[in-house]
This record gives structure tokens, sequence and C-alpha cells, in this order.
């Protein structure tokens, strides 16, 4: 079934983006999964798994075997949806699915972050305590064929962020940020020198987007930290964190970061923001227009960004 009308690619107010098509969202409350891979976007709109291949302009309705449709995650290797009780594994495109166990759901656990290292697929799982929005712990589970299994014993707190590099996992939790050997030796933790840095949002986290905050980013200069506050680079001797120096806005959260083409977008509390590496002394965070209404959904895909809004309405801006 396709899902909303084609639209023409008018100028919006915005300039630069374009509407692309619409979907609807029965729920328009708090932040919409996407994901792209091979050419296809994914969206779970919180009823129903839904895909494009004509970035944005016409969405179809998945055959997909869960009612709730709350996470969607998805690389060139593998599609993963559902729900947290839920979670099911396509390795075709969605041709097939099949269902995943192994994942421990009390009551309040968050969605979970995910990571593909390799051929290995990481899942990151929060579960809050006694104070509400506050997790108190947390587990990291690897797949393996159709069922998670926990990679390590982390029960010192919640999995904030989990980012893929060449020294191993790097793992945000409440308190540091620690790296996750790869290999199939028994489960070693390194824990890096953080120098003070630390990742919860302020204020006991308390209106924070729980498992967004903090992103990581990989690039040739090497791996950098965003902050509320400042953004850090990782030392190659494995030591711990600098600060960059890099002036930043006022109370400025990212959510994720953004691979569009050459261009690097940072999507957050404050809006849509461009990474500018070569200004000194490392980088320069540019404020860009985003498309008309809140933006609850960033993503790239075929060198477009795409942006969903609360009415279901789908923007597209053309990377350079």
């Amino acid at each position: 079934m396709l899902l909303g009308p084609c639209y023409t690619g008018a100028e919006t107010p915005s300039g630069l983006w374009k509407v692309a098509g619409k979907i609807t969202v029965p729920d328009n409350k708090g932040r919409l999964h996407a994901c792209s891979a091979n050419g296809v976007s994914y969206i779970a709109n919180n009823v129903s798994l839904l895909s494009s291949r004509d970035n944005g302009s016409t969405w179809k309705e998945e055959r997909f075997p869960v009612e709730t449709v709350t996470i969607v995650f998805c690389n060139q290797h593998i599609l993963i949806a559902g729900n947290i009780s839920d979670l099911r594994v396509s390795r075709d495109g969605g041709l097939t699915w099949l269902q995943t166990t192994g994942i421990d759901t009390p009551q309040w656990t968050m969605d979970p972050v995910f990571a593909r290292c390799g051929e290995k697929t990481f899942a990151g799982i929060s579960q809050i305590g006694d104070m509400i929005n506050t997790p108190d712990s947390g587990v990291l589970y690897l797949l393996r064929e159709q069922t998670w299994i926990p990679y390590a014993d982390w029960k010192r707190g919640p999995v904030y962020q989990l980012h893929c590099s060449e020294h191993g996992l790097f793992l945000g939790d409440d308190t540091n940020i620690e790296i996750v050997k790869l290999d199939d030796s028994p489960v070693s933790w390194q824990v890096t020198l953080n120098d003070g840095l630390r990742v919860p949002c302020p204020m006991y986290r308390f209106g924070c987007d729980i498992g967004r905050s903090e992103p990581f980013l990989t690039t040739p200069d090497g791996i950098f930290l965003f902050t509320g506050w400042a953004i850090f680079k990782f030392r190659k001797n494995l030591t711990g964190w600098d600060n960059t120096g890099t002036t930043i806005p006022d109370s400025f959260y990212a959510d994720e970061v953004i691979h569009c083409k050459n261009q690097i977008y940072l999507t957050g509390k404050k809006g849509l923001f461009q990474v500018n590496f070569q200004a000194p002394p490392n980088m320069e965070i540019i404020p860009v227009d985003g498309p008309p209404g809140s933006g609850r959904s960033y993503w790239s895909s075929n060198g477009d960004l795409l942006s969903i809004n609360s009415a279901g309405e789908i923007y597209r801006h053309q990377c350079n």
C-alpha cells in the first residue's frame, strides 16, 4: 500500500528544503526512528514499518509481523525493526524476518541503541530505576543468529551511545566512555582516562532524550565526542580525551551525527548544524536552516538529507 501524495518538490520557505512526500503518523509525540540502507529509507511510525525507494516521495507499508513498530535500525548488511519486547531481524532487505530472543525487558526499559562493527551487531539497553526518567542500569548485547546474548557484565549504568572504531566499540554510559574489545577472546574492558569528561545530561537527565545525547564522529582527523558544553577529541594513544576548544552554541546538545556526501550535520535541541573542518582551531559549528516545522527525525539517503515533522511531512535537502 502506497501512503501519501507525491509532491512536485516546490521550494519551501526554508530555501533549499523541498517537500518530498507525506506519511500518516498516528502518534505525534516523541521522536520517529528512521534510517536508510542500500538506497531504501525506513520509518517506524509506531504502528507499522514504512519504506521508500524514491528518497521519500512515496512510501509503502511493509509486510511486517509486528503490530507496534517503534524501532528501526539498518545498514547494508542488516535490518532490525519492531519494539523492545519483539525485535525482528532481516538479512535480505525485509523479504524475510526472524524473531529474536534473549533481551531481558523488565518494566520501563528504554528503546535500545545499536551499532554494527564488522560482522557483529550490538544493542545497548537502558533500564529505568526508581526515579522517573533516570536509567540506573544497562546491558550490552551481541546478536548471534537470532539470539541476543550479554556481551559483558555491564551493570554499572545505562548505555547511552555505541560507536564502532578501529580501537573497538566505544560505549558511553552515565559515568565514563569505555572501549569494548571486539575480538573473540574473553571480554575485556579498557577504561579511558576521561579527564573529568562526563556523559550524562545535566539536571539529572530530566527532559533529556535517553540514549541520543553526546554522539561520536569518526573522521580522517580522529574521533570526536559532542557534549553540551564542549567538543572532545580522542587521543590516538588511547589515554583519554582533549577539549578541542571549538566554540559551540550555548546549551548545545546534539542528538546524532549524520553523514551526507561530503557534509556532516548535527541535529539536536537547538536545531540543525553543519560541521566545518576547514576552520581553525579544529572545526566550526554552523547553524543552518532546517525544514519547516520541528524535525522529529533526520537521516541521509542517496545524497540527500531527509527530515520528517510532526505532521508526517517529508522534506528533502540535496547535499554537496
